[in-house]
């Protein structure tokens, strides 16, 4: 008790601790009598990495340049490309590693020195992926990568050291490489090395006391003093490895006394931390950071990294003690830090702090031993290792299954599936989900499971379509609604399995199903859009034979649009089913639309507001654009069918604009087809609007299937007659009749029109029409006989009189009831004709 009321007690301190950005490399203005390299230096120390190396690069082109002062420009122009690379993502710095070693990369005078530097940004290199590692751990890759240029570092540094006495003391206007650089960099190399061979004590121990047998040779001078720190700063990182607590405590003393340096004693604090975390003393580590944040003001970045690393740490040991209520907290002030170093820019920090968060929910969720699983497919993940993740998680819960740990089960079932489906192994990842599934169907949370198995399925119907594999489907969902009728998964499965049955086109079926979507589910008004829908489809299919449905459609349409409350509509699906229904009452309703004015006018409101970002809800620039243009469209409907066209044409102006997408273009080519009026100038107006549609439609790269080809060109040929150009309609007709039955409306169309136009050449076209049409039909049914009949009336319109009387009179002949009374009253009008004609 006395352990969770301190944790108490430390969070409210953590929270009114103040904290400034990581402070920054301090940096002095130089003057002419400074050095080059002190110059260069500065340059680095702000970043200015484009001046340094232009001025490097300018040096180096001058042609009449000395050894000396080439030695010079290019080790700085080495150094300002490493410096440049150590401050941008890893993949970024490739091309600026490569500069930097292509700069010293010669091989003539000086050529120990380059070797020098080479090694030494070799050595730095290391260290950059060192730390790159500490985000991606289990990142293989890496790690190899780590392993190979450590190697290569080592022996280019005691290549570099054997030969140091030769270069030092040389006379140079070239920064100097000493020995100590050399061992301190060399130091660095082992100690990181034992580092990432820490689990290994053999391993650890070599090269722990190869590095400390480096860093002791650094010795302390007026020139060397940098050197001489670090290299026990280093030193204390060996000892803690190590776990020689009384070296450790001897160093860090040795190095604080006499110092003032507050950043001096923020990097011995940070391997004091450091200790504590490796011991699991993870409050006395933040214990440690609070007391000298009190003192020191701002704490160095790092520190600040570390005490995340020890809260998220100290959240596993309290929920271990049964404290949730508490871990929970630590866990959030965890994200609240994070959060507030990803926003002061140190990136690197915010990350490492993420991933010590990560891998402490983990165990908080899985365990120790699953969560080190889970932790390396999620790496794998991270890293595109998709095999070797699923492998990974494969191995997870097999474990969790064995174990009977069912709710850490349902959370890796999700994590693999997530896994399955990005590398499309829908079959696998069906097997997998049913297994876990069939291990405790009746487990909570087994219903997200089998619900997740259902996706699966879908998406290897998807992946390569089969009715088996759609029954399967289907059936699965069956199943799920039958299981587990009450949970809420069962009303996601009714929602699939509705449309499923809509993609089937079982109309009457889906509505049934659409209807179940109770009011407070998210699809409710999903659900009304495609309800509608499938009216819509029913209507225009089966019209005749639904005179009391169109009734109670429209009855039921204009009583949705009534009770709309439109303070309340602020979500985009609430927008897509008021105007699929308001589209539905223009294809349906007859009369003065009682409800769609007003409906118009609203929505026009509501998207002025959602342009002006006054609405309830956003929707994207391009969603709202689409809804104007529907809007537009079904206002100029209205006015035409209220005879109102030429207010219809002036709204229509900007038609080009109206029509973006293709489904917009037939939308308001069909409505326009579909309205029948007697006055000349709407005529005129209609097939107007309806030919710029076209002409933009023609221009939009989507195909078209062949029923909406088809259509189109009806919809052009249509046009062209309203506007009383029938030498462009007829021709368009002519190709949409190739093929068709003599019954077919489009027939009886272009005969219509070839008989209007009555001039010699479309009376022409008339009588070849019906004559193929006569030659194609089987003699003695209907469609013969009314093909007769009419080739016969083409004769005689194109003066044909003898070729028609012989038509008729052996018809007549041989089918005394020429097929039906009609036809047979015809004949008989046409032989009257006949009689009278010359």
């Amino acid at each position: 008790m006395k352990f969770v009321c301190w944790v108490i007690l430390m969070i409210g301190c953590l929270s009114i601790i103040p904290e400034s950005p990581a402070q920054e490399r301090e940096f002095v203005i130089v003057n002419q009598n400074d050095s080059e390299h002190r110059y260069f230096e500065s340059l680095r120390q702000r970043r200015l990495f484009a001046l340094a190396e232009l001025l490097c690069q300018r040096a180096l082109n001058d042609p009449a340049i000395r050894p000396p002062f080439e030695l010079l420009y290019r080790i700085e122009l080495a150094r300002t490309f490493r410096d440049h690379a150590q401050t941008v993502p890893l993949n970024d710095s490739k091309s600026l590693w490569e500069q930097a070693f292509q700069a010293v990369n010669i091989d003539k005078l000086n050529a120990d020195r380059y070797q020098a530097e080479s090694a030494l940004l070799e050595a730095s290199r290391v260290e950059q992926l060192f730390w790159v590692l500490q985000l991606n751990p289990a990142n293989t890759e890496l790690r190899l990568q780590f392993e190979r240029l450590s190697a290569s570092a080592i022996q280019q540094l005691q290549k570099a050291l054997a030969e140091s006495d030769a270069l030092s003391g040389a006379e140079t206007i070239a920064p100097e490489v000493t020995t100590d650089e050399i061992q301190l960099a060399l130091g660095r190399c082992f100690l990181r090395i034992a580092d990432w061979k820490s689990a290994n004590a053999s391993l650890r121990t070599q090269y722990l006391s190869l590095s400390k047998a480096s860093l002791k040779e650094v010795h302390r001078s007026i020139l060397s003093q940098e050197y001489y720190l670090d290299a026990q700063l280093l030193l204390l990182s060996d000892y803690r490895l190590g776990r020689q607590s009384e070296e450790f405590n001897k160093t860090a003393a040795t190095i604080l006394s006499g110092s003032t340096s507050p950043i001096l004693e923020q990097r011995v604090a940070e391997e004091r931390v450091r200790y504590l975390i490796d011991q699991a003393l993870y409050s006395e580590a933040v214990t440690l950071i609070n007391e000298l944040a009190k003192k020191q003001n701002p704490l160095s970045t790092r520190l600040r990294g570390l005490r995340l690393k020890a809260l998220a740490e100290l959240s596993v040991q309290v929920r271990l003690k049964g404290d949730e209520e508490l871990a929970n907290k630590l866990v959030e002030e965890v994200r609240l830090r994070t959060s507030q170093l990803a926003a002061e820019g140190q990136a690197f920090e915010a990350q490492l702090a993420s991933r010590y968060l990560s891998d402490a929910v983990a165990v908080q969720t899985f365990g120790p031993e699953l969560a080190a699983l889970v932790n390396q497919a999620r790496t794998a993940v991270r890293d595109g290792e998709f095999a070797t993740a699923r492998q990974t998680y494969e191995a997870a819960i097999l474990s969790a299954q064995n174990s009977g740990r069912w709710e850490q089960l349902i959370q890796l079932a999700r994590e693999v599936a997530d896994v399955y489906f990005r590398g499309q192994h829908f079959t696998e990842a069906a097997a997998q989900l049913n297994s876990i599934w069939m291990s405790s169907p009746n487990f909570p949370g087994m219903d997200q499971i089998h619900l997740l198995w259902i996706t699966s399925l879908e998406k290897v119907y998807s992946a390569q379509p089969s009715l088996d594999k759609l029954n399967a489907y289907a059936n699965a969902l069956a199943d799920h609604l039958q299981r587990y009728p009450q949970r809420e998964t069962a009303l996601d499965a009714r929602w699939r399995l509705a449309e499923l049955t809509f993609a089937r086109r079982q109309f009457a079926a889906a509505i049934v199903e659409y209807r179940q979507i109770p009011t407070t589910h998210t699809r409710y008004f999903d659900a009304q859009n495609r309800i509608f829908q499938c009216y819509d489809y029913l209507l225009k299919t089966q019209e005749a034979a639904n005179r009391e449905l169109l009734s109670d459609v429209v009855s039921l349409a204009n009583r949705f649009l009534t009770s709309v409350e439109w303070q309340r509509v602020e979500t985009a699906s609430q927008v897509e089913a008021i105007l699929q229904v308001c589209q539905l009452l223009l294809n349906f309703e007859t009369g003065l639309h009682q409800s769609l004015p007003e409906t118009f006018r609203e929505l026009q409101a509501l998207f002025t507001d959602l342009k002006n970002n006054d609405a309830r809800f956003q929707v994207e620039p391009e969603l709202l654009a689409k809804w104007n243009r529907s809007l537009t469209i079904d206002r100029g409907i209205l006015l035409i069918q209220l005879g109102r066209s030429q207010e219809a044409y002036q709204l229509f102006d900007g038609a080009d604009s109206l029509t973006n997408t293709q489904q917009e273009a037939m939308f308001l080519l069909e409505q326009l087809a579909e309205i029948e009026s007697a006055d000349s100038q709407t005529e005129q107006i209609l097939g107007s609007i309806s030919l710029r549609v076209i002409a933009r439609l023609k221009l939009m790269t989507t195909s078209l299937t062949p029923q909406q080809a088809n259509a189109l060109k009806r919809y052009e040929a249509e046009a062209y007659y309203k506007i009383g150009r029938l030498s462009k309609a007829i021709p368009i007709y002519q190709d949409l009749v190739e093929g068709l039955p003599v019954n077919d409306p489009l027939i009886a169309r272009l005969t219509a029109l070839l008989i209007e136009c009555n001039n010699q050449e479309c009376l022409e076209a008339l009588y070849t029409l019906w004559k193929k049409k006569a030659a194609t039909t089987r003699q003695g049914e209907l469609d013969w006989h009314r093909a007769r009949y009419e080739l016969a009336n083409a004769c005689l319109r194109t003066g044909r009189i003898e070729e028609a009387k012989k038509i008729v009179s052996v018809t007549t002949l041989l089918y005394p009831d020429a097929g039906s009374p009609v036809l047979k009253q015809g004949y008989a009008e046409l032989s009257r004709q006949l009689k009278n004609a010359k």
